[in-house]
């Protein structure tokens, strides 16, 4: 299994430990909310309003991940925030054609994060 959590970070420390606990027991909601943005992105509506919510919410989960150890939850949070941006910035751009993939990975990395509490 992929180590998604870097523990050297709380260095034993059990208020830090317990943080970090929190951070992951937070992220159900997290990819709750990344994944309802993600279908307001498919669906028919306001697309812009969808990916913009999008972009946000991986640009904060990209900020908070890595300061708790999830080195690569920050960094797949980082390409979908990428994408979406490049999105917004220009509809007609091919960035959409990798954004599924992203997201896809996104919420996986989630997924295995939860699983180190």
């Amino acid at each position: 299994m992929l180590m998604v959590w870097n523990r050297t970070l709380t260095g034993n420390d059990p208020q830090i430990e317990a943080l970090c606990r929190r951070y992951i027991a937070s992220l159900g909601d997290k990819r709750a909310a990344l994944e309802a943005a993600w279908r307001g992105c498919c669906a028919d509506g306001d697309r812009e309003s969808a990916l913009r919510e999008l972009a946000s919410l991986a640009h904060r989960l990209a900020g908070s991940a890595g300061s708790y150890g999830f080195d690569e939850l920050g960094l797949q949070a980082r390409n979908v925030d990428r994408l979406a941006s490049i999105l917004l910035a220009n509809p007609a751009s091919t960035a959409g054609k990798n954004l599924a993939f992203e997201v896809t990975g996104l919420l996986d990395a989630i997924d295995a994060a939860r699983q180190q509490s």
